[in-house]
Formats: C-alpha cells, sequence, structure tokens
C-alpha cells in the first residue's frame, strides 16, 4: 500500500490515486447505503494497479529479488506487526484495568498475524505481499521482447484461474484449502492487475478511458444476465473474495475511469489533488490506525449515518498518523543512528 522509494520520477497523480482507493477502503468500512458500497467498489484493485505503476517507475528491481523481497517485507508486513503487537496488547491492557474480558482468542491473534480472516481488514496487506513477490519476474519480462507471450500466457492463467475458483475439488485438508483460497486464488487475478498497473504509463489517458468503457460495458452484460437470472442486482462485491471477472470488470473499468480522468482534469494542479496525494504517500498507517478507530467506536456503542462516520474515522486516522510522524521525526533526530535511520523511517512512515 505504500509507495517505492527510490522512484525515477514520482508521478504525482499515482498518489492521488492511492489517495482515492485508501479512502474508499475506509467509506466502505463505516457502514454506506448498498448504491455507494457498490460504486466505491473498486479500492484494492486501484490501489493494486497503482502498485504496478509505481513499480515501474521504481529502482527496486534492478537489485538482487532477495533484497527486494525483504524491503517489501519491511515495508508491508513489518509495520502490520508492530500495529497488531501494539492493538492487541493495548487492548489486553485497557481489558485488565477496567476488569472485562479479553475479546480476542488466540486464534483470531494468530490469524491476525497471519494475514488472513483475524480481526478483518489485514486481508489487504496479504494481498499486496501476495502480488510484490511476482513484480520483478513480471517487470522483467515486460521489458523484454516477449510481451505477446506474457499476455497469452496471463490470459490463459486467468481463464484457467477462473474455471478452477469454480470447479475446484476442494480438499478436506485444511492447509491445502487455506493455501489456495487465501494463497493463489488471489495471487493470479491481483497479480494480473499488477502487471496491467505496470503498463499504465504506456497509455494515454483516452486509451485508458477507451479500456473502462469496454470493461464497465462487460460488467453491464453480466450485471444484466444476473438481473434476469435473481429478479434483482447482484453488487460485485459477492465475487470479490477471492475476485472473478464479474467484480473485476467493474474494478478495473472504474480505476481506469478514474486515472483518465485525474491526468484528464489536471487534478494535480487543485488543492483536493495536494490532499489526495499527501493522505496517498501515508496509505500504510492510515489504513492500520483507522482499524484501530472503527474498533475503539463499535467498543463504545458509538454508531452514526456513515455521513458522520466518514469524515470522524478518516480524520481520527490521518490525526494519530499526524501525531506519528512528529513523534518519529524527534526519536530520529535524538536516537537514532544514520545507519538505522533509513529502516526506521521505512516502517513507521509509509
Amino acid at each position: 500500500m505504500t509507495t517505492e522509494k527510490h522512484h525515477l520520477d514520482r508521478d504525482p497523480r499515482l498518489d492521488i490515486l492511492r489517495g482515492i482507493g485508501l479512502l474508499c477502503i475506509i467509506l466502505a468500512h463505516v457502514g454506506p447505503p448498498s448504491s455507494i458500497f457498490q460504486l466505491r467498489n473498486f479500492d484494492v484493485p486501484l490501489m493494486v494497479l497503482v502498485s504496478g505503476a509505481s513499480f515501474s517507475l521504481s529502482r527496486a528491481q534492478n537489485g538482487k529479488y532477495g533484497q527486494y523481497l525483504f524491503s517489501r517485507f519491511v515495508r508491508l508486513v513489518i509495520p502490520t506487526w508492530i500495529f497488531l503487537a501494539i492493538f492487541f496488547g493495548g487492548t489486553r491492557l485497557w481489558s485488565f484495568i477496567v476488569s472485562c474480558q479479553y475479546p480476542f482468542s488466540m486464534q483470531k491473534i494468530i490469524s491476525s498475524f497471519a494475514l488472513l480472516n483475524g480481526i478483518g481488514y489485514v486481508w489487504v496487506i496479504r494481498v499486496f505481499f501476495l502480488v510484490a513477490l511476482i513484480a520483478p519476474l513480471a517487470k522483467t519480462v515486460l521489458s523484454s521482447n516477449r510481451r505477446t507471450l506474457l499476455w497469452l500466457s496471463l490470459i490463459i492463467i486467468y481463464i484457467v484461474y477462473e474455471f478452477s475458483f469454480s470447479y475446484f475439488p476442494w480438499s478436506n485438508f485444511r492447509w491445502v484449502d487455506v493455501l489456495f483460497k487465501e494463497y493463489i486464488f488471489y495471487v493470479v487475478p491481483y497479480g494480473l492487475l499488477m502487471v496491467i498497473g505496470m503498463t499504465l504509463h504506456q497509455y494515454g489517458p483516452k486509451k485508458q478511458l477507451a479500456g473502462a468503457i469496454i470493461l464497465l460495458f462487460i460488467f453491464v452484460c453480466m450485471a444484466k444476465w444476473r438481473h434476469i437470472s435473481t429478479g434483482g442486482f447482484v453488487p460485485s462485491q459477492h465475487y470479490k473474495y477471492p475476485p472473478t471477472l464479474y467484480y473485476l470488470s467493474y474494478a478495473v473499468g472504474m480505476s481506469l475511469l478514474l486515472s483518465s480522468m485525474v491526468e484528464m482534469l489536471n487534478i494535480g494542479s487543485l488543492f483536493i489533488g495536494s490532499i489526495l496525494a499527501w493522505i496517498g504517500q501515508r496509505t500504510m498507517w492510515i489504513y492500520l490506525w483507522h482499524i484501530f478507530i472503527l474498533y475503539v467506536l463499535s467498543w463504545g456503542h458509538i454508531k452514526f449515518n456513515f455521513i458522520i462516520m466518514f469524515p470522524v474515522v478518516s480524520a481520527a486516522a490521518i490525526s494519530i498518523v499526524v501525531i506519528q510522524g512528529l513523534i518519529l521525526k524527534l526519536i530520529l533526530s535524538k536516537f537514532i543512528n544514520d545507519g538505522s535511520r533509513k529502516r526506521v523511517t521505512m516502517i513507521f512512515s509509509g
């Protein structure tokens, strides 16, 4: 969810899109009506596309794969584990102080650290780490003269994925089911989105808009067919875990539409563009702290209309990140040596 460092040329439009994606994720978690929930249901694919575009501009792929993988682990997994340790530890301390039952089982804690179901929300981190695993390989193939072979292979792999997901003979062994349901059946579709994102800078806003129209047309046709079959509109959310064509056609179509609009309308020159870009540069910890805010509101039985909840949760999470940044700056200047400064910054400032 975080931006790559060492960019050849940082594109503020990517930060704007990343900021939009993050705000759409937060919006989904504050209970909007079904129509708005559907409208914003492109957030994670948008951020995966942006990650691919960001990676294509970075020098991260030029080093050794092990070093790259370690940097992804430090940037994505370590911050999540630190947050979870603070979250579960703080909750344990509070439960002891107020003499109330601790709300989390050991199974839920372990599942959260494994980036599975757990407390919810952290599955997104698993997706970003999984697609990061294949990014250097995809970059190498894209930079060669075998692009036609790559796209043909990706199309075939996706068709096999769609078929396998629908007809996969699930095993009696839980670890086999977890391997496929939580890993393989996520890395394939989101990996494809990562590759598409790597080529995004090669297409201008008009071509992106054309791609958006085609994909949204496919979605409308599939939605109409499902409407005839079921007697009502079927939300694309029903096909998100893991994602299949009905969900992806809408999500990628909307993502390309936004990408083209950000460039065509020159959103980066506007004040709102600056705000979105600032948020887009800090998505990791804003996302993590919004989880904390949601739980605090839930435990306090505080529930408002989403119109109030959305700015409250967003502003609270952003405020914590601002305070965290000030504390980090103070710690870096007084207590952290130059050798460790880069690593600490990587963990706490994304």
